[in-house]
């Protein structure tokens, strides 16, 4: 551990793994205490709308779920339905993924890559909602 860079790789993971811990209030205090445009208050800033957007994957997942409810209902069958609804979780969750990456290297908005993939996944399935025959 003497080599500068490794120390400096070890602090900078070390300091992640502290964020993705931390509360809310805890993480909007760090971020207010960083520069502006530098790299850990951006991925403090992503990290906390990540945090604030995650409960409403619960509302995404029934929203989502509701057409595919319907199939079943209207065609008796479970399998592409039920296959269909773990394709979108893991789609969800990719998203969310790649995005929060992208977000904390700075490469898309800190704030709004959280907010659009909740926003696009409950537009996608009221659509579905909506186009369902009743």
């Amino acid at each position: 551990l003497n080599d500068a860079a490794t120390v400096d790789r070890l602090c900078h993971a070390l300091r992640a793994a502290c964020l993705r811990v931390i509360s809310i209030a805890e993480l909007r205090e760090y971020r207010s205490q960083q520069e502006p445009g530098d790299t850990e208050s951006v991925r403090a800033e992503a990290l906390l709308h990540e945090r604030i957007a995650e409960p409403l994957a619960s509302l995404v997942f029934v929203v989502m779920a509701l057409p595919l409810a319907l199939r079943v209902e209207r065609t008796k069958s479970l399998a592409v339905p039920a296959l269909q609804g773990v394709a979108v979780i893991f789609l969800f969750y990719m998203m969310r993924e790649y995005g929060g990456t992208l977000a904390t290297q700075g490469v898309t908005s800190a704030a709004g890559t959280s907010w659009a993939i909740v926003a696009i996944f409950l537009a996608a399935g009221a659509w579905q909602i909506w186009r369902t025959p009743r």
